[in-house]
Protein backbone atom coordinates (compact mmCIF):
# COMPACT_ATOMS: atom_id res chain seq x y z
CA UNK A 1 0.00 0.00 0.00
CA UNK A 2 0.62 3.57 -0.14
CA UNK A 3 3.41 4.79 1.98
CA UNK A 4 4.89 1.40 3.22
CA UNK A 5 8.60 0.59 2.99
CA UNK A 6 9.86 -2.50 1.48
CA UNK A 7 12.95 -4.37 1.93
CA UNK A 8 14.80 -6.99 0.47
CA UNK A 9 17.65 -8.94 1.62
CA UNK A 10 19.73 -11.07 -0.55
CA UNK A 11 22.25 -13.40 1.25
CA UNK A 12 24.70 -15.07 -1.05
CA UNK A 13 25.58 -18.60 -0.63
CA UNK A 14 28.73 -20.69 -2.16
CA UNK A 15 27.56 -24.29 -1.77
CA UNK A 16 29.70 -24.41 1.97
CA UNK A 17 28.75 -21.31 3.63
CA UNK A 18 26.88 -17.80 2.99
CA UNK A 19 28.46 -15.09 2.59
CA UNK A 20 27.57 -11.55 4.16
CA UNK A 21 24.04 -10.52 3.54
CA UNK A 22 23.01 -6.82 1.06
CA UNK A 23 19.96 -5.03 1.47
CA UNK A 24 17.90 -2.93 -0.35
CA UNK A 25 14.77 -0.28 0.75
CA UNK A 26 11.89 1.52 -1.51
CA UNK A 27 8.85 3.47 -0.33
CA UNK A 28 5.83 2.54 -1.94
CA UNK A 29 4.58 6.05 -3.22
CA UNK A 30 1.39 8.00 -4.35
CA UNK A 31 -0.41 6.60 -7.67
CA UNK A 32 -2.24 9.74 -8.79
CA UNK A 33 -6.23 9.63 -9.57
CA UNK A 34 -7.05 9.10 -13.29
CA UNK A 35 -10.70 9.75 -15.11
CA UNK A 36 -12.07 8.22 -18.05
CA UNK A 37 -15.57 7.69 -19.22
CA UNK A 38 -16.49 10.96 -18.48
CA UNK A 39 -20.38 11.68 -20.29
CA UNK A 40 -23.06 14.17 -19.95
CA UNK A 41 -27.05 12.94 -20.21
CA UNK A 42 -29.07 12.59 -21.61
CA UNK A 43 -27.15 12.85 -25.30
CA UNK A 44 -30.13 13.61 -27.27
CA UNK A 45 -32.70 15.97 -27.22
CA UNK A 46 -31.01 18.54 -25.36
CA UNK A 47 -33.40 21.14 -24.65
CA UNK A 48 -33.24 24.63 -22.45
CA UNK A 49 -35.72 23.34 -19.90
CA UNK A 50 -34.20 20.00 -19.25
CA UNK A 51 -31.77 18.66 -16.79
CA UNK A 52 -28.13 17.48 -17.39
CA UNK A 53 -26.43 15.36 -15.51
CA UNK A 54 -22.64 14.57 -15.45
CA UNK A 55 -20.49 11.24 -14.62
CA UNK A 56 -17.27 10.24 -14.17
CA UNK A 57 -15.12 7.15 -13.20
CA UNK A 58 -12.34 7.58 -11.27
CA UNK A 59 -9.81 5.17 -10.74
CA UNK A 60 -7.11 5.03 -7.34
CA UNK A 61 -5.78 1.84 -6.66
CA UNK A 62 -4.80 4.08 -2.83
CA UNK A 63 -7.77 5.16 -1.97
CA UNK A 64 -11.40 6.29 -3.32
CA UNK A 65 -11.26 10.08 -4.08
CA UNK A 66 -14.95 12.08 -4.77
CA UNK A 67 -15.02 13.95 -8.21
CA UNK A 68 -16.17 17.42 -8.23
CA UNK A 69 -18.02 18.89 -11.12
CA UNK A 70 -18.79 22.83 -12.61
CA UNK A 71 -20.67 23.43 -15.50
CA UNK A 72 -19.94 26.46 -17.91
CA UNK A 73 -21.68 28.00 -20.83
CA UNK A 74 -19.19 29.72 -23.15
CA UNK A 75 -16.97 31.28 -20.82
CA UNK A 76 -19.03 31.76 -17.72
CA UNK A 77 -19.21 29.35 -15.04
CA UNK A 78 -23.12 28.47 -14.31
CA UNK A 79 -23.25 26.10 -11.27
CA UNK A 80 -20.68 23.30 -9.73
CA UNK A 81 -22.66 19.44 -8.78
CA UNK A 82 -23.16 16.88 -10.67
CA UNK A 83 -26.55 18.13 -12.58
CA UNK A 84 -27.60 21.36 -14.23
CA UNK A 85 -31.16 22.43 -14.93
CA UNK A 86 -30.41 24.47 -18.26
CA UNK A 87 -33.96 26.05 -16.90
CA UNK A 88 -31.88 28.17 -14.26
CA UNK A 89 -29.34 29.83 -16.03
CA UNK A 90 -30.82 30.97 -18.81
CA UNK A 91 -29.47 28.86 -21.18
CA UNK A 92 -30.54 29.29 -25.47
CA UNK A 93 -30.41 27.21 -28.34
CA UNK A 94 -27.07 27.09 -29.42
CA UNK A 95 -25.39 27.43 -26.54
CA UNK A 96 -22.16 24.80 -25.98
CA UNK A 97 -22.71 23.61 -21.88
CA UNK A 98 -19.08 22.00 -20.44
CA UNK A 99 -18.81 19.54 -17.61
CA UNK A 100 -15.18 19.64 -16.49
CA UNK A 101 -14.53 17.42 -14.00
CA UNK A 102 -11.94 16.71 -11.05
CA UNK A 103 -10.68 14.83 -8.20
CA UNK A 104 -7.73 15.45 -6.09
CA UNK A 105 -6.52 12.75 -3.78
CA UNK A 106 -4.93 12.55 0.09
CA UNK A 107 -1.79 13.28 -1.37
CA UNK A 108 -2.80 16.39 -3.43
CA UNK A 109 -2.51 14.75 -7.23
CA UNK A 110 -5.10 15.96 -8.97
CA UNK A 111 -6.58 14.95 -12.57
CA UNK A 112 -9.31 16.39 -14.62
CA UNK A 113 -11.40 16.26 -17.50
CA UNK A 114 -14.30 17.90 -19.36
CA UNK A 115 -16.77 17.36 -22.31
CA UNK A 116 -19.55 19.24 -24.10
CA UNK A 117 -22.69 19.11 -25.24
CA UNK A 118 -24.77 21.67 -26.96
CA UNK A 119 -28.33 22.72 -26.78
CA UNK A 120 -30.72 21.93 -29.66
CA UNK A 121 -33.22 24.14 -31.03
CA UNK A 122 -36.91 23.15 -31.51
CA UNK A 123 -38.73 24.72 -34.02
CA UNK A 124 -41.11 27.17 -34.15
CA UNK A 125 -45.01 26.77 -34.88
CA UNK A 126 -48.18 28.36 -36.42
CA UNK A 127 -51.28 27.79 -34.05
CA UNK A 128 -53.60 29.72 -36.09
CA UNK A 129 -54.01 32.38 -38.73
CA UNK A 130 -56.98 33.73 -39.90
CA UNK A 131 -58.05 35.96 -42.56
CA UNK A 132 -59.58 39.30 -41.92
CA UNK A 133 -62.04 41.53 -42.92
CA UNK A 134 -64.72 38.28 -43.41
CA UNK A 135 -66.12 39.79 -46.34
CA UNK A 136 -63.48 41.14 -48.88
CA UNK A 137 -64.20 43.24 -51.33
CA UNK A 138 -62.60 44.21 -54.62
CA UNK A 139 -60.00 47.21 -53.63
CA UNK A 140 -60.18 45.82 -49.60
CA UNK A 141 -56.74 45.20 -47.73
CA UNK A 142 -56.69 41.74 -46.33
CA UNK A 143 -54.80 41.32 -43.46
CA UNK A 144 -53.77 37.49 -41.54
CA UNK A 145 -53.38 37.33 -38.28
CA UNK A 146 -51.10 34.19 -37.48
CA UNK A 147 -50.42 33.08 -33.71
CA UNK A 148 -47.01 31.95 -33.15
CA UNK A 149 -46.16 30.07 -30.06
CA UNK A 150 -42.12 28.02 -29.70
CA UNK A 151 -41.42 25.84 -26.57
CA UNK A 152 -37.74 27.84 -26.41
CA UNK A 153 -39.04 30.91 -25.15
CA UNK A 154 -37.87 32.50 -28.37
CA UNK A 155 -39.72 35.59 -30.53
CA UNK A 156 -41.07 34.08 -33.68
CA UNK A 157 -41.57 36.14 -37.17
CA UNK A 158 -43.28 34.87 -39.79
CA UNK A 159 -43.20 35.09 -43.62
CA UNK A 160 -45.99 35.62 -45.64
CA UNK A 161 -46.33 34.05 -48.82
CA UNK A 162 -49.84 35.32 -50.40
CA UNK A 163 -51.44 33.02 -53.54
CA UNK A 164 -54.18 34.18 -55.84
CA UNK A 165 -56.39 31.87 -57.93
CA UNK A 166 -57.86 33.15 -60.73
CA UNK A 167 -61.06 31.66 -60.85
CA UNK A 168 -61.94 32.07 -64.80
CA UNK A 169 -58.40 29.92 -65.58
CA UNK A 170 -57.70 28.04 -62.37
CA UNK A 171 -54.30 29.55 -61.98
CA UNK A 172 -52.62 29.52 -58.48
CA UNK A 173 -49.65 32.69 -58.35
CA UNK A 174 -47.79 33.42 -55.44
CA UNK A 175 -48.03 37.36 -55.69
CA UNK A 176 -46.50 38.49 -52.32
CA UNK A 177 -43.90 36.69 -50.57
CA UNK A 178 -42.44 38.91 -47.43
CA UNK A 179 -43.07 40.03 -44.07
CA UNK A 180 -45.67 42.06 -44.57
CA UNK A 181 -49.26 40.35 -43.36
CA UNK A 182 -51.51 42.35 -45.48
CA UNK A 183 -52.43 42.12 -49.41
CA UNK A 184 -54.03 45.08 -51.31
CA UNK A 185 -56.88 44.51 -53.54
CA UNK A 186 -56.26 47.15 -55.61
CA UNK A 187 -52.69 45.43 -56.93
CA UNK A 188 -53.10 41.88 -56.34
CA UNK A 189 -57.15 40.28 -56.38
CA UNK A 190 -60.46 40.88 -58.48
CA UNK A 191 -63.79 40.03 -57.99
CA UNK A 192 -64.21 35.96 -57.56
CA UNK A 193 -60.26 35.48 -57.09
CA UNK A 194 -59.81 33.19 -54.41
CA UNK A 195 -57.24 34.43 -51.77
CA UNK A 196 -54.90 32.21 -49.09
CA UNK A 197 -51.53 32.85 -47.37
CA UNK A 198 -49.43 30.35 -46.50
CA UNK A 199 -47.02 31.37 -43.01
CA UNK A 200 -43.88 30.41 -42.31
CA UNK A 201 -42.59 30.75 -39.02
CA UNK A 202 -39.00 31.51 -37.68
CA UNK A 203 -37.48 31.96 -34.24
CA UNK A 204 -34.25 33.57 -35.65
CA UNK A 205 -32.40 30.45 -36.00
CA UNK A 206 -34.38 27.96 -38.15
CA UNK A 207 -37.89 28.04 -40.08
CA UNK A 208 -40.74 25.80 -38.76
CA UNK A 209 -43.63 23.68 -41.04
CA UNK A 210 -45.69 26.38 -42.88
CA UNK A 211 -48.92 26.52 -42.31
CA UNK A 212 -51.90 27.14 -44.92
CA UNK A 213 -54.91 29.49 -43.70
CA UNK A 214 -58.56 28.60 -45.62
CA UNK A 215 -59.04 30.89 -48.55
CA UNK A 216 -61.21 33.37 -49.02
CA UNK A 217 -63.12 34.59 -51.82
CA UNK A 218 -63.41 38.17 -53.15
CA UNK A 219 -66.68 39.61 -53.52
CA UNK A 220 -68.22 42.54 -56.03
CA UNK A 221 -67.47 45.58 -54.93
CA UNK A 222 -70.46 47.41 -54.97
CA UNK A 223 -71.10 50.65 -57.06
CA UNK A 224 -70.64 54.40 -55.27
CA UNK A 225 -73.65 56.45 -55.18
CA UNK A 226 -73.32 58.71 -58.45
CA UNK A 227 -73.80 62.64 -57.99
CA UNK A 228 -76.90 63.66 -60.11
CA UNK A 229 -77.53 67.14 -61.29
CA UNK A 230 -80.57 69.01 -63.01
CA UNK A 231 -80.13 72.24 -64.92
CA UNK A 232 -80.83 74.36 -65.67
CA UNK A 233 -81.62 75.51 -61.70
CA UNK A 234 -83.50 77.27 -61.63
CA UNK A 235 -85.56 76.49 -64.79
CA UNK A 236 -88.45 77.92 -66.21
CA UNK A 237 -91.66 76.62 -67.79
CA UNK A 238 -89.89 76.71 -71.58
CA UNK A 239 -86.87 75.16 -70.92
CA UNK A 240 -85.87 71.83 -71.38
CA UNK A 241 -84.37 70.18 -68.21
CA UNK A 242 -81.06 68.04 -68.66
CA UNK A 243 -80.06 65.07 -65.89
CA UNK A 244 -76.50 64.92 -65.56
CA UNK A 245 -75.38 61.88 -63.79
CA UNK A 246 -71.71 61.56 -62.87
CA UNK A 247 -70.57 57.98 -61.42
CA UNK A 248 -67.30 58.14 -59.63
Amino acid sequence: SKNEQWTVRVTPNDGIADGPAGEATITVSNTPPTLSALVITPTTNIYNDITLTCSVVVTDPDEAPTPTYEWSIGSNVVANGSTLNLANVGASPGDVVTCTASVTDGDGATASDNTTTTIENRLPVVDSISLSPSIVYTNDTLTATAVFSDDDGQTVSGTYAWHVIDVATGTDTEVQNSSDNTLSGITYFDRDDEVYVIVTPNDGMNDGTPQTSTSTTIVNTPPEEPSISISPDPASTQDDLICSVDTP
